[in-house]
């Protein structure tokens, strides 16, 4: 749990801030000693919610997972870096989700929010910045050395049922119908069951549904960046360093001059005596991978749960 702040470059500025998970034990007969470690995000998983929301502003309710996380987790609460959103649900009952999967839910009622634990160890709850990034604006053969865009349409879902933790006169779950018909003309009928169960009402349910749809009723576009050249050779000998960040988006000008802009999703360094700095970097969504697939498949098994627990104590009453 010791804390790590990396400061790469010599920057007086951390680049990011995480904490130990393991280390060398004494007395091992390995020739190398690994360290592993992770962002302070992470710490969010341990944190339960058991509480109940009704008429409060998405960005007040972040807030207050805000201060859960600084009372349990030493995590900076900060207000500034979580503004109000504008957009109050009528009812929001967490259950024993995680601060994390609580967060991933205000952020699709919040629409177009991002969220996460900066290099400061402050939260943050904030609107996504389309802008490009000026440090992310980057040239195929110049600035990285490969680029590996691809789009994806299996994800793709046009129509979708909502089942939410309110249980009607018929002793139904199902809230409300979303779909996108422009998504349905380009690329056929494509549907999908959603579950949430912390909504209880039909705007809710509503509104959360079309940031879904809105976000998977077209192809999903990512691409892959190695060899992310991070100097800025001055005619002195001097040098500037491109402080990259996943704030913004990237801005990628291919070998025919055709230019690609997408969110960046992931930055990761490597580090050697031999090699100095590289960086990779992860744009848009991310195609497939069986550690998602895994989180799916848990979150789902979640979702259920909290359903049931739901339709239990309605049925009680």
């Amino acid at each position: 749990m010791q804390r790590i702040d990396i400061h790469l470059y010599g920057d007086s500025k951390p680049w990011y801030s995480g904490y130990i998970i393991s280390r060398p034990i004494a007395g091992t007969t390995e020739d190398s000693f690994v360290f592993k470690g992770h962002g302070y995000y992470n710490l969010l998983s341990n944190v339960l919610i058991f509480k109940t929301y009704e008429k409060t502003d998405v960005g007040a309710i972040a807030r207050d997972i805000a201060m859960m996380a600084e009372k349990n987790l030493g995590i900076v609460y900060n207000p500034v870096k979580i503004p109000d959103v504008g957009y109050s649900p009528e009812k929001l009952v967490f259950d024993g989700v995680t601060a994390k999967e609580a967060l991933g839910t205000l952020s699709d009622f919040a629409i177009d929010h991002v969220y996460g634990v900066d290099e400061y160890r402050s939260l943050y709850f904030k609107p996504r910045n389309h802008s490009i990034n000026e440090q992310a604006r980057l040239t195929v053969g110049k600035h990285i050395s490969s680029y590996n865009p691809s789009w994806d349409t299996d994800k793709i879902f046009n129509w979708a049922r909502v089942k939410g933790g309110n249980i009607d006169k018929d002793g139904e779950q199902w809230l409300c119908v979303v779909e996108d018909k422009s998504s349905q003309s380009a690329y056929g009928l494509r549907q999908k069951v959603l579950s949430l169960p912390s909504a209880y009402s039909v705007n809710d349910a509503k509104r959360w549904g079309e940031n879904q749809i809105a976000q998977y009723k077209d192809p999903v576009r990512s691409a892959k960046i190695t060899g992310v050249r991070l100097e800025y050779p001055y005619p002195d000998g001097t040098f500037n360093v491109r402080h990259m960040g996943t704030d913004g988006k990237a801005q990628i000008r291919t070998l025919s001059g055709e230019t690609q802009e997408y969110p960046i999703t992931k930055i990761k360094y490597t580090i050697s005596a031999k090699d100095g700095i590289k960086a990779d970097m992860e744009l848009g969504v991310p195609p497939f991978a069986v550690d998602k697939y895994l989180f799916g498949i848990e979150r789902a098994a979640k979702d259920i749960e909290q359903a049931q627990s739901s339709a239990i104590k309605q049925l009680k009453l």
